[in-house]
């Protein structure tokens, strides 16, 4: 394996952690009610 292709693999594998990382950071952060208005009404939603 030529060393850029392995700096690639090395990059695709970070971008991959990272981003797995913020969703799940994200979803734990959500806040345990929503409430939504829009053109339909009201909704509320409980995580």
């Amino acid at each position: 394996m030529s060393r850029g292709a392995l700096y690639g693999l090395i990059a695709v594998l970070l971008v991959v952690v990272l981003g797995g990382g913020l969703y799940l950071y994200n979803e734990e952060t959500k806040p345990g009610v929503e409430l939504k208005a829009n053109e339909d009404g009201i909704s509320l939603e409980t995580n």
